[in-house]
């Protein structure tokens, strides 16, 4: 946190913004894996039709899942990559 002293209002909301993304990206994934329990049994004692629609369910699900997480890991590195760049520059900027 010693290093947030170089940092403005505005590049601090980014790195917490990116915090949060980075925390929400990672609490989806092991929601993802509780889908894959169901979309196996589907295949157990159902016929086919209702283990299809159960697997189209559970897959329309997962693939929601996959988009959030895509969504959130690219506002995670983006926000905190270009946020640790301009700091970076700001030090480098006073070292020099």
């Amino acid at each position: 946190m010693k290093l947030l002293c170089y940092a403005s209002g505005a590049e601090k909301f980014a790195i917490f913004t990116g915090w949060f993304f980075a925390a929400v990206s990672g609490s989806i994934l092991p929601v993802f894996f509780l889908f894959i329990g169901p979309a196996f049994d589907a295949f157990g004692t159902k016929s086919a039709e209702e283990a299809r629609d159960e697997t189209r369910k559970i897959s329309i699900i997962m693939g929601c899942l996959g988009l959030g997480i895509m969504i959130t890991s690219f506002l995670q590195n983006f926000l905190l990559l270009n946020t640790s760049e301009k700091i970076a520059a700001k030090i480098k900027t006073k070292y020099l």
